[in-house]
């Protein structure tokens, strides 16, 4: 099967991609990835999105939202049950605010044409109604 995948930087590449899952009939998968099982709690690392087109070619892209880079780790001498490390993250660049791509996104998934797949359904879009709660999915899944 052929694919292709794509990270996804700046909103206007995000519309086009929306865009071609409502030009080739709204069925699309739909994943959110976590730092945390508890949906209450997590931090959104990113969003995948994918479609398969009218040719066949499957479309997948990953939309980073929450990722870190470790800038530096610094290690010292405590007394016994203290953490002896601590690390200095921050954020990598190019990543689309979790709110942002959610706006985006939100058009398919509150769409009652459109067809939405994912193993995690139920968790991912609880994690989504935790940042807008606004949304009213209702999606086909």
């Amino acid at each position: 099967m052929q694919q292709t995948r794509t990270i996804i930087r700046t909103l206007a590449d995000l519309d086009a991609f929306v865009e071609k899952i409502v030009e080739n009939g709204k069925r699309f998968s739909y994943d959110v990835e976590t730092d945390s099982l508890d949906w209450r709690t997590c931090k959104v690392t990113c969003r995948q999105l994918a479609y398969q087109d009218k040719l066949g070619i499957y479309h997948g892209c990953m939309i980073p939202h929450g990722f870190q880079y470790i800038k530096e780790v610094l290690f010292r001498l405590v007394p016994k049950g203290e953490e002896p490390l601590t690390e200095v993250r921050e954020p990598v660049s190019g990543q689309i605010p979790f709110i942002d791509a959610l706006q985006r996104i939100k058009v398919l998934l509150e769409d009652k044409q459109a067809d939405c797949s994912g193993s995690n359904l139920k968790y991912d879009f609880l994690v989504s109604l935790q940042c807008d709660p606004t949304i009213v999915f209702q999606c086909k899944v």
